[in-house]
């Protein structure tokens, strides 16, 4: 089976969403930010397909906890069981591939789909049925729902290890039988054997009670187990060894189930699994996702959702699919263009930046140094205002360097709020800074025109503070190499420090130049201690300087939400 499309209406966070899955990837990923609504899409999958006529629904299901609007999850699928293609099942209501808009779906090819639609509405019955544009919806029971083949993985898999009603062990066999003559031969064993006696105190009290409201007692009163046929609260758990399955880690008991889910099916199931990454290392998250695509012939479709850049890396463009929810309204896109040059540049910054995907607002740095500043900003944003970056769901991009302007577009058409952090030493980056801003009408943070982030922090920054911004390049070069490149500027070394003996504009320029060549900040921490010293003392800096004006900016835009 393989799912592709879904509508959904009023259920729980989402107001409405109508998506389509691509059916040329058999691995699904969805990703972005939290609170995106990406476990919601696929609870509405699994209530679409639940297999079992009872459904526990409650008023907060309800988006807004409104119960006046119907929730209603609508799931078009292909690959059918061939029971249901029957003339007295659902024969009639096969639909064409264009079933969005045309009132005559009627197939015309070998490609046919089914729709199954979900509607509860205030008194909370759920009501399934096989829907299409030609005919008068038709019911569908669950015992068909149970030819579906869909498998559920979340946080709760060691359900799978115990023999249960809603266990995938029971797609292998049915324990209830089993079960219930096993449990009743026990009790009974157990009832002919129990030692009850210090209860029977009891029976003095029942003969005084019984005479005295005319109730005749014949025999002796005594103790005894009660054998109940219909329920026990004993379970039947799988064992290795001496120790039960459901003890294992997380992440085996895990890998465990979905192994049950996908061979539980002779027909090809579809595979639910939210938050993949849950109690497994990075190097199972590859091995598993690797085996999913390994093994594509044999099995049908796996929608899964992630809050792991180690997923979001290992994924192909074509099976990422990102999610935003804006007001109740979800919608998912997808990163494939079409175009192969394009493709190939995506991918590659989602390898790069696996991490920007999962947030809801990105700022996009042109090099590690910018990217440490930014690190910077954030920290003195914890220290001093009790603010962090991460509240308004924002982390950085690497927009390596000629590449910012592309890498920001991409981010901001899949529909990310994006801003540029990036240096103003090349003239005509000038002419493609002016039209991404007007474009996507966005910010870019910048310097002076001709300087470079080094230059404007060493034009910009009081004289005292030059000898801690050269003693934190030390860190990645000599005091001989810096001292021999800065003495024509005024700097020596004296007592184990740097002293800045000839403060000018000029010279503290020429220094941020030579700082810039010769790579001195190009690391992500040393741009991070670099920026921690400017922030520190950024009420020493003049609020007309381009240094202090771009800092302010940066942080207005971090916390514009809040």
């Amino acid at each position: 089976m393989l799912i592709s499309s879904l509508k959904i209406e009023n259920f729980r966070g989402i107001k409405k969403s109508s998506i389509v899955f691509p059916e040329t990837s058999k691995i699904i990923c969805l990703i972005g930010a939290g609170d995106s609504t990406k476990s919601t899409i696929l609870k509405a999958i699994e209530w679409c397909f639940w297999p079992s006529w009872s459904l526990s629904v409650t008023d907060t299901d309800f988006n807004d906890c409104n119960t006046e609007n119907n929730i209603v999850i609508e799931t078009t699928f292909t690959d059918i069981p061939i029971e249901l293609l029957n003339i007295d099942k659902f024969g009639l209501y096969l639909r064409s591939g264009d079933f969005v808009t045309p009132a005559n779906d009627e197939p015309v090819d070998d490609k046919v789909y089914l729709s199954i639609r979900l509607t509860i509405n205030g008194d909370l019955e759920p009501h399934w049925e096989v829907v299409c544009n030609r005919k008068e919806a038709k019911q569908i029971s669950h015992k068909d729902r149970q030819l579906l083949c869909i498998g559920v993985i979340g946080q709760s898999s060691e359900k799978d290890m115990i023999w249960s009603r809603n266990s995938i062990l029971q797609k292998y066999a049915d324990s209830k039988g089993v079960m219930k003559e096993v449990f009743t031969t026990v009790m009974r064993e157990a009832s002919a054997n129990a030692d009850l006696r210090e209860l029977d105190d009891i029976a003095k009290t029942v003969a005084q009670v019984g005479k005295q409201f005319g109730v005749k007692i014949n025999g002796n009163i005594t103790s005894k187990l009660m054998i109940n046929g219909i329920s026990s609260t004993s379970a039947v758990g799988v064992f290795e060894n001496q120790a039960p399955l459901n003890q294992r880690g997380l992440g085996s008991q895990k890998l465990i189930s979905m192994g049950l889910n996908i061979n539980a099916y002779v027909e090809k199931p579809v595979l639910l699994i939210d938050e993949l990454e849950t109690g497994l290392e990075p190097y199972r998250i590859r091995s598993l996702i690797n085996a999913f695509r390994n093994d594509e012939v044999n099995r049908g479709q796996i929608i899964m959702t992630t809050h792991s850049p180690v997923v979001v890396a290992e994924c192909s463009i074509s099976e990422l699919n990102i999610v935003h929810n804006l007001a109740g309204i979800t919608t998912t896109q997808l990163l494939t263009t079409g175009n192969d040059i394009k493709d190939k540049f995506i991918q590659r910054h989602i390898r790069l930046n696996p991490e920007a995907f999962l947030s809801r607002r990105i700022i996009v740095c042109e090099g590690k140094t910018e990217i440490g500043f930014i690190r910077a900003i954030d920290n003195y944003l914890g220290k001093h205002k009790n603010y962090r970056m991460a509240y308004s769901g924002i982390t950085t991009a690497f927009g390596n360097g000629e590449s910012v302007f592309s890498v920001a577009t991409q981010f901001a058409k899949c529909g990310y709020d994006v801003c540029v952090f990036m240096d103003s030493d090349i003239p005509a980056k000038e002419i493609e800074k002016a039209e991404f801003c007007s474009k996507f009408r966005t910010k870019t943070f910048s310097w002076d025109i001709g300087n470079s982030i080094e230059e404007q922090v060493f034009i910009d920054t009081p004289n005292e503070l030059v000898p801690e911004m050269l003693q934190i390049a030390c860190i990645e070069s000599k005091v001989q190499q810096i001292m021999d490149r800065t003495r024509l500027f005024g700097v020596e070394f004296v007592n184990e420090s740097f002293v800045f003996k000839s403060p000018s504009d000029a010279n503290r320029k020429e220094i941020g130049a030579i700082s810039k060549k010769d790579g001195w900040y190009k690391r992500i921490d040393l741009g991070e201690k670099f920026g921690d010293i400017v922030l520190e003392n950024l009420e020493k800096i003049a609020i007309d300087k381009k240094l202090r004006i771009t800092i302010e900016g940066i942080m207005e835009w971090i916390t514009k939400y809040d």
